[in-house]
């Protein structure tokens, strides 16, 4: 079992560390996860069973932060800056009408159409992956966010062309109620939960990743423990 306390070893960075590292090559499948208990202060949130919702062209993570700058007697005495949010967005060639109609929060009416209105979508956790060349992977589950449909365009088909199209997906992951502690004791209010199969610490793989939402209070099962290095 993975030990959730902070690595306290010194880092020292070498060149040849950097020359053994895979480079980004390109993106997994995307995953959510309906939240099916909000947190609170105290309690951790709960989620459903995972579902593949979309393969991805691309996808990116913007992270957002407040910022504030403190100056006194000519000059700066503090500065800082705080992550607040990070936003989601992926192009997708497909989604299946039973995810649209679950993750964007669509009502289907008797005659089985879908409603676009105001209502807002529920509350899920989403999972997506990096994939580098040398067989390593960079995940991650955005855990508190709610997916919206982005940009849909189509355009003529092209008598002799075949092109295909897609279109985009988007959310903003928030900060989570829930302060979870670590075995210092510091608290952390969390957004994004990541793991990295090149690090030598990390016991995740992508299967065990993506079997459930995972989060720094999960636990590795078992048989996986001690797979950091590899995919």
């Amino acid at each position: 079992m993975a030990d959730d306390s902070p690595v306290t070893t010194p880092v020292v960075g070498t060149l040849a560390q950097l020359q053994a590292l895979g480079i980004n090559d390109g993106v997994g499948d995307i995953y959510a996860a309906l939240m099916s208990t909000e947190d609170t202060g105290t309690s951790a949130p709960a989620y459903g069973t995972p579902d593949l919702i979309a393969e991805a062209v691309d996808f990116s993570l913007t992270p957002n932060y407040a910022e504030t700058t403190k100056s006194a007697s000519n000059r700066t005495i503090r500065k800082l800056k705080r992550l607040t949010t990070i936003d989601f967005s992926a192009t997708i060639p497909r989604i299946t009408p039973a995810m649209r109609q679950r993750y964007f929060g669509r009502v289907v009416d008797a005659n089985g159409g879908e409603l676009v209105s105001d209502t807002l979508a529920p509350l899920c956790a989403i999972g997506v992956c990096i994939t580098r060349d040398d067989d390593t992977k960079f995940m991650v589950w955005l855990l508190k966010a709610r997916l919206n449909e982005g940009a849909l365009s189509a355009k003529t088909r092209e008598d002799g062309t075949i092109e295909y199209q897609d279109q985009t997906i988007e959310a903003s992951g928030v900060k989570l109620s829930y302060m979870w502690t670590d075995s210092d004791t510091n608290e952390h209010s969390v957004v994004m939960y990541a793991a990295d199969t090149a690090d030598e610490n990390c016991d995740w793989t992508e299967s065990t990743f993506f079997a459930a939402v995972r989060a720094p209070w999960s636990t590795v099962p078992s048989a996986q423990s001690g797979n950091g290095g590899g995919g």
